[in-house]
């Protein structure tokens, strides 16, 4: 089975079948996709043949991919609830100062539930440059837990990262909101808009603003 789930060969001496797949999927032998509960998946494309029944909801601009088409970059060998989202905010600093943030999440679908929650943070900043502006980025954290609880966003806030360029500016960042925390598999640079030439640690509160838990299917 390769990492889209494609089944190269089952060798059995018996007359045996064995249709189970990937989580959440069943083999259908007269169509040959992988059934998954609210849709069909085809293997050999890696994309399910009809929308997420729940959308954008999912988190994902794509409502046809599969794990966002991150089968190789995407470990969760624990099975913690990892959280996809943006972030905006703004800052000046030099030397010091402030940072405010809003990071806008949505979870994966665990056991037929689905959390969002929209995360408010503000920090004092010291570090080494300046910057002035504000932007975001697309974030994936991690809360160490197999359940729901969106009180986890709630607690200290910080932020180590760095930022360089004039207009467009690039960077990257560990985050900790409460008990949740970047997950390292997925980290990636982010844009941003002002002027920043800077590494910078921050330090404050991040609270959740609002959030919810909703029922969700396989997808």
């Amino acid at each position: 089975m390769d990492t889209f789930g494609e089944t190269k060969s089952i060798d059995s001496k018996d007359d045996f079948t064995f249709n189970l797949r990937f989580a959440g999927q069943y083999f259908d032998q007269e169509s040959g996709y992988h059934y998954n509960y609210h849709r069909y998946y085809d293997p050999k494309i890696g994309r399910y043949l009809t929308s997420d029944p729940i959308g954008l909801n999912g988190g994902s601009l794509n409502t046809y991919a599969y794990v966002d088409n991150e089968v190789w970059g995407s470990v969760d060998p624990y099975g913690l609830i990892k959280w996809k989202g943006t972030s905006l905010g703004g800052s000046l600093v030099a030397g010091g100062g402030g940072i405010y943030e809003y990071y806008t999440l949505w979870s994966e679908c665990i056991g037929g539930r689905k959390g969002f929650a929209r995360v408010k943070t503000f920090g004092s900043a010291v570090g080494f440059g300046a910057t002035i502006g504000g932007g975001g980025g697309s974030v994936v954290l991690e809360d160490g837990r197999d359940d729901f609880d969106l009180n986890v966003f709630n607690g200290q806030y910080k932020k180590a990262g760095y930022g360089f360029g004039f207009g467009l500016t690039v960077g990257g960042a560990l985050i900790q909101l409460g008990e949740v925390r970047t997950d390292l598999s997925s980290l990636s640079p982010s844009l941003g808009a002002g002027w920043d030439n800077s590494i910078i640690g921050t330090v404050g509160w991040s609270k959740v603003v609002t959030g919810r838990v909703t029922v969700c299917g396989c997808s």
